[in-house]
Parts: structure tokens; C-alpha cells; sequence
């Protein structure tokens, strides 16, 4: 789309996903509502120059949920609209499920699911009092099949993929538009982990951030109901998973072993 809009915004774990995507949009002319944790966070490329009149930028705790509306608020007043409502918040975890402290399955259900239910609620009666609108909620490959060792992880994104589609049938006829993405797996380091001393990163053969906010940005244009942005063999898992489950259920065990057998090892 390339009419001036406004986008309230939610933050992901390190902020820099949330970063391309709004410099995807900012490059259009598009009026930016960012919240992110900290505004530190943000380039000054955001806060300065030309942008400087048409972004808001929000701190945001996303498990805080009563500032939300607030928050929501703020954004209305100041762009006197929300189009586009882009919940790009999350964080993963890592671990072997029988040694994952109770305390990071917690806090997956509270910031990925909880939190964007919160924030989509916060914006979801003003847009639907203008029966326009469109909301996008990034959830992830790992929401549409099971991944050894994201447990937690794992069941926040299908809470969200069952949330958002139940949603959708309810808003039918409303003007309203969601957009479910599922990406696979990005160079991002798990900042649960490193709170606990162990971190990860992720190596895998990854889409480069500003790809994938194009990818966004044309499933979005397009109004698609969920796009899957990912390289082989994540597309390849999906497709299996969505197609043949059976098949994928023992391809996926037989891979489990190998992750399980590999992380003993380290």
C-alpha cells in the first residue's frame, strides 16, 4: 500500500525484526506509532529528520497489560487513526522440556500470547467502530508444527494461531483484515536464556531481516489470511506437517532424537 498510515506497533525481543519492518514501512511514507521496551532501542534515523513528525515512539512492556489501552490511545490521538496494528512481539526459549524452569513457560504464555492478546484488544474496538482496519500478528513456523526444544515457545505461537484465526471468522463482514505470519528461524540470541547464563543462537540458513519485512509487507498488501516466510527445509517441514501429519510426526521424531543426542553431547 503506498496511502500514509498509521501503524501501532508491538515490540519483539530485540527489537531489531520490529526495526526492518518499520524501516519497510517509514521508506513508504507511512506514519509510524513504534512502541518498543526502551527508546534506546530505535535508530536515530526514527526519531530524527523527517521521520521525526510522523513517528511516535511508545515504551511498551508488553506483560504489563493495564497500560495498554493507554498506549492505544496515545496513538489514536496522535495520528487520529489505526490502519494497520503489527504485533511483532516474542521471545524463544531453548531448553529440554523436563529441565525448562516452570518460570520460562510462564513468561512464553505472558509475552507472546497474553501480551499481543492484550495489545490487539486495546486496538480492536476503535477499528472495528470504523469497520476498517487490519491486523497482522507475527507468530512463527514453530506455530504451525511442534520444535524440539521450544517447548514453551511452541505453544504460545499455536495459542496465537488459534486466537487470531477464531478471530477472524468473528470480525467476517466487519471491513477488518488479519494477517497471520509464520517465519522460520532467525539469527536471534534468546535473551530468557541469557538471563539463566546459557544462550543461544540461532545458525540456521536464515531470510536476512529486510527481505522479510517486504515479505510482510506484500502478505499484508495482499490481505493473506497467513504467509509462511522461511527458507528450505522450514518450508519443506511446514508443508509436510500441514499436508501429511502422520508422516511429519515420524520424520520430526527421528530428528528429535538426533537434537536430543546433540545436546547432550555439549
Amino acid at each position: 500500500s503506498t496511502h500514509s498510515s498509521a501503524c501501532f506497533r508491538a515490540h519483539d525481543h530485540d527489537g531489531l525484526h520490529a526495526i526492518a519492518i518499520a524501516m519497510h514501512y517509514a521508506s513508504r511514507g507511512c506514519h509510524l506509532a513504534l512502541t518498543l521496551q526502551t527508546r534506546a532501542a530505535l535508530p536515530r534515523s526514527h526519531t530524527a529528520g523527517k521521520n521525526a513528525a510522523r513517528s511516535l515512539v511508545l515504551p511498551l512492556d508488553l506483560t504489563n497489560y493495564q497500560t495498554h489501552a493507554e498506549a492505544a490511545l496515545a496513538v489514536i490521538v496522535h495520528a487520529q487513526r489505526i490502519d494497520v496494528l503489527i504485533n511483532n512481539a516474542g521471545a524463544s526459549d531453548g531448553w529440554r522440556e523436563e529441565e525448562t524452569p516452570f518460570e520460562i513457560d510462564k513468561e512464553m504464555i505472558s509475552l507472546n500470547y497474553l501480551g499481543t492478546v492484550s495489545v490487539t484488544k486495546a486496538a480492536l474496538a476503535y477499528m472495528r467502530s470504523l469497520r476498517r482496519g487490519h491486523i497482522v500478528a507475527v507468530s512463527s513456523i514453530a506455530g504451525r508444527m511442534g520444535a524440539p526444544g521450544q517447548s514453551g515457545y511452541s505453544a504460545s505461537k499455536h495459542a496465537l494461531q488459534g486466537y487470531f484465526d477464531s478471530v477472524r471468522m468473528e470480525l467476517a463482514g466487519h471491513g477488518l483484515d488479519i494477517t497471520v505470519i509464520c517465519p522460520g528461524p532467525t539469527n536471534l540470541t534468546s535473551p530468557l536464556r541469557g538471563e539463566l547464563g546459557a544462550t543461544t543462537v540461532w545458525h540456521a540458513d536464515t531470510n536476512p531481516r529486510a527481505r522479510t519485512a517486504e515479505l510482510v509487507a506484500a502478505a499484508v498488501a495482499h490481505r493473506l489470511h497467513e504467509a509462511w516466510i522461511a527458507r528450505q527445509p522450514f518450508l519443506l517441514f511446514a508443508t509436510i506437517a500441514q499436508y501429511a501429519p502422520d508422516t511429519f510426526r515420524r520424520l520430526a521424531s527421528l530428528a528429535a532424537r538426533a537434537w536430543v543426542q546433540a545436546y547432550r553431547s555439549e
